[in-house]
């Protein structure tokens, strides 16, 4: 069904999609219990969570496609560049990672391995090691 809507050469978004749809499945139904129809909740989920996809790839697309109409004029190129590389704009998004890595839906200890994983920028076992 996902690679109907997302194509073949996306199997591995679609394989994503499937993994994601299956964790939801695993925070949801131990909290408001095993739906009546479990495949069709997994297939809802996944269906939507492919239209979030798309919605999202195509404005990515949208957004790429206003960049480089913007860049192909040096005004425009210089401008955006300056834009993309201040430093306050660094650190707001590292701090904008860091509020991501943790989100009160994550347990506490994987929010603090993917903290320290994405931001620390530490090993797996150096992890391991530190729990």
């Amino acid at each position: 069904m996902l690679t109907r809507f997302l194509g073949a050469d996306q199997i591995d978004v679609a394989e994503d999609i499937v993994q994601d749809s299956l964790m939801k499945a695993m925070e949801m139904w131990p909290y408001h219990g095993i739906p009546q129809n479990p495949s069709a909740w997994l297939y809802k989920v996944a269906k939507n969570k492919t239209i979030d996809y798309i919605r999202s790839n195509q404005r990515k697309i949208k957004i790429q496609t206003e960049l480089q109409n913007e860049l192909k004029s040096e005004w425009g190129m210089s401008s955006k560049v300056n834009q993309f590389i201040q430093d306050e704009e660094i650190q707001d998004s590292v701090l904008r990672m860091m509020f991501v890595c943790c989100h009160p839906s994550i347990p506490p200890e994987s929010q603090i391995a993917l903290t320290l994983k994405t931001l620390g920028g530490l090993t797996s076992l150096e992890i391991a090691h530190a729990f």
